[in-house]
Order: structure tokens, then sequence, then C-alpha cells
């Protein structure tokens, strides 16, 4: 009778500190769920605002398509430009050549009355 006394204190103390060691552990293991769910949100938090950073980023792309029509839509637009400035400078080129004519034409002129005025003499 004595010996089932004292296995049954043995048992009551070793399931008593089983059940304090349970709860230590169940404790640990919610501070640790805490942890890594404050962890966890503040992760998915700058992911969020990664995805929103590279949204915003992607807003503000061109597609090569819209680009190269909009580079075929300035050419379109600027070649009536060069052909008149093209035009202004032959215009302007025949000008100068105009002006060298008269020049030269003017001292011909000029030359050949010297001349006739140092005959008379």
């Amino acid at each position: 009778m004595k010996i089932q006394k004292l296995l049954q204190q043995y048992w009551t103390k070793r399931l008593k500190a089983l059940k304090e060691l349970f709860s230590v552990q169940m404790c640990a293991l919610k501070e640790a769920v805490k942890i890594a769910r404050k962890s966890m949100n503040k992760r998915l938090k700058s992911m969020n605002e990664f995805r929103d950073a590279l949204k915003d980023q992607a807003g503000k792309f061109a597609l090569q398509k819209d680009v190269d029509d909009l580079k075929e839509w300035i050419r379109d637009e600027l070649q009536p430009l060069k052909d008149q400035k093209l035009l202004l400078d032959t215009k302007a080129d025949q000008k100068a050549v105009n002006r060298s004519l008269i020049i030269a034409v003017s001292g011909i002129l000029l030359a050949i009355i010297s001349l006739l005025i140092n005959l008379m003499k």
C-alpha cells in the first residue's frame, strides 16, 4: 500500500511538472506566433509598397509601338519644314549669285567707261 501511495505521488508530481512544461511551451509558442505575425505583416506591407511602386513605374512607361508611332508622326511633321529650309537655303544662295553677278557686271561697265574716257582724251 505504501508503494502504491509513493507511485501515486510520483506520477502526480510528474503530471504536474509536464502540465507546467506544456503551459510554458504553449506560452512560448503563442509569443512566437505573435512575433512571426508582426514580422509577416511588416514584410507584406513592404511587399505591397513595392508592388505599388512597380505599378506607378509601369504606368509611366510607353509601349514601343506608341513610341514608334510618335517618331513617325514627328518625322512626317518635320519633313515639310526641312523642305522649306532647303528651298530657303537655295534661294539665299541664288541671291548671293545674283549679287555677285551685279557686282561683276558693274565692274565690267566701270572698266569699259574708264577705257572709253581714256581713249577720248
